[in-house]
């Protein structure tokens, strides 16, 4: 379904007539809505792409504005649903309604190219983690080649391969870090315990680490450090939780025997040179026969005879934990995980609009971006500070809501006035850079007080 609504605003009523290509396609009658034209296009073809124009006549003047319509003709559809437990089928499914056969389908996921071919669906008969992501497809025929957007697939599952690191400083006894990671969609709680006693949670932070810890979160991870760790049982127990199961695991306290160093430090910019060292805690150095290996959240990377672990250009994709394990001729010395944040400026944000002419008109502008650390979004329409992700950054008005999440800006804006229109630039922020990006909202034309919005919806399949 393809929608084109022309509104005005004059007194008397004005005559409204919508135009395409130069041929007349509508006009308003006795019976129209006063000072609206509404054009519903059923089953919207690639012809119907292009300039649409509107004016408006009343004894007192004329005025006149267009609008380019484009159409999302490809579209990816996810059956039964977008979000599916795992072990269930799926189906994607490339939908064209322009194509004319034969037509050659070619898949991608996550952006990498999957398969090619005459079959316009792909069939999982039981969804795995591997499948969640998202689809793209391009129809090819004889009138071309045409895209799809991007549909993200989420394949839910219970907890698994939790796994719980916990290390005791050799150099003080009183201190000890523990370390719980968890693989899960959705994210899920994690819990620490220690004879009995919950320590701390991926939510809050209990009453024994409050006072004597320090709490790092991250998605499905839960590191804590502990001053002061109490003699006799040396075990602790992490659990995690969602909605569709729940996993726990036992460890026993280890004495570090090693420790990383990171040169020149645990956050870098991306690009940098970084070497991690496992460094050994008292004792000789590493003999010849020693060898070293190194783990990334907590996955085996490789092991070494050499104990320094280096990246001549550290990538955002390297982020994470890293521990070593020391494999001596005396045994083996095991480090505590330390948190390697890679820093890059904030890359072009992408900037989405929906207008939708239900309940008055309304209108959606959603900006994100990818940075570390986060970035600080604003959304100006010409000087005027419309939105912002920091508290107070800009004055309310009633009729514009700003909804503000990590490296995400999305204003809802009720009952569109003209003065809500035109060009709108986000702009992003942190330390190391800023980038911006600018799409244009509204009305296209001179008409003064004249509104043509444009929206194309695909429509669902049966």
């Amino acid at each position: 379904l393809a929608l084109v609504l022309c509104t005005v605003d004059s007194r008397p009523p004005a005559q409204l007539a919508l135009s395409h290509a130069g041929h007349l396609l509508a006009s308003s009658t006795a019976a129209s809505v006063p000072n609206t034209l509404r054009l519903e296009l059923r089953e919207p073809q690639p012809s119907d792409e292009g300039f649409y124009s509107c004016s408006a006549r009343s004894p007192l003047g004329q005025a006149n504005t267009s609008l380019e319509l484009r159409l999302e003709g490809v579209q990816v559809i996810l059956a039964p649903e977008a979000t599916v437990p795992e072990g269930a089928p799926i189906t994607v499914t490339c939908e064209d309604p322009a194509a004319r056969p034969p037509t050659f389908y070619t898949w991608y996921h996550n952006g990498r190219w999957l398969q090619e071919g005459p079959a316009a669906s792909l069939s999982f008969p039981m969804a795995t983690r591997a499948h969640a992501g998202a689809y793209s497809c391009q129809a090819q025929d004889a009138q071309g080649t045409r895209s799809s957007r991007p549909a993200a697939l989420q394949v839910l599952y219970a907890p698994q391969d939790a796994v719980l690191s916990s290390f005791r400083d050799s150099r003080a006894r009183s201190m000890a870090v523990i370390q719980c990671t968890v693989d899960s969609e959705p994210p899920a709680e994690l819990a620490l315990s220690h004879d009995g006693k919950v320590l701390a949670t991926s939510s809050r932070v209990h009453s024994l680490a409050s006072r004597t810890g320090h709490v790092q979160v991250a998605r499905n991870a839960l590191r804590l450090q502990v001053q002061d760790v109490p003699a006799g049982d040396d075990t602790y127990v992490c659990t995690a939780q969602n909605l569709l199961g729940s996993i726990s695991t036992i460890r026993r306290l280890q004495v570090e025997g090693a420790r990383v160093v990171a040169e020149p430090g645990l956050d870098v910019p991306e690009g940098a040179a970084l070497n991690l060292s496992c460094c050994l805690l008292g004792g000789p150095g590493p003999l010849g026969n020693s060898t070293f290996a190194w783990f990334w959240n907590d996955r085996r990377l490789h092991t070494e005879p050499v104990p320094t672990l280096a990246f001549t250009h550290v990538a955002r994709a390297q982020a994470g934990m890293y521990h070593c394990l020391a494999e001596l001729p005396a045994g083996a010395a095991a480090s505590a995980p330390v948190m390697l944040r890679v820093l890059y400026a904030p890359k072009t944000p992408t900037m989405m609009v929906f207008v939708e002419p239900e309940g008055g008109l309304r209108g959606i502008l959603d900006c994100r971006v990818d940075s570390e650390p986060l970035a600080s979004l604003t959304l100006h329409l010409g000087s005027r500070l419309v939105a912002s992700s920091q508290p107070q950054g800009a004055p309310a008005e009633p009729h514009i809501h700003v909804l503000a999440s990590p490296n995400a800006l999305r204003v809802d804006i009720e009952a569109l006035r003209p003065s809500d229109q035109g060009e709108y630039v986000c702009s992003a922020s942190n330390a190391l850079g800023s980038a911006s990006t600018s799409t244009y909202f509204g009305v296209r034309g001179k008409g003064r007080g004249l509104h043509l919005l444009g929206h194309s919806a695909q429509k669902p399949s049966s």
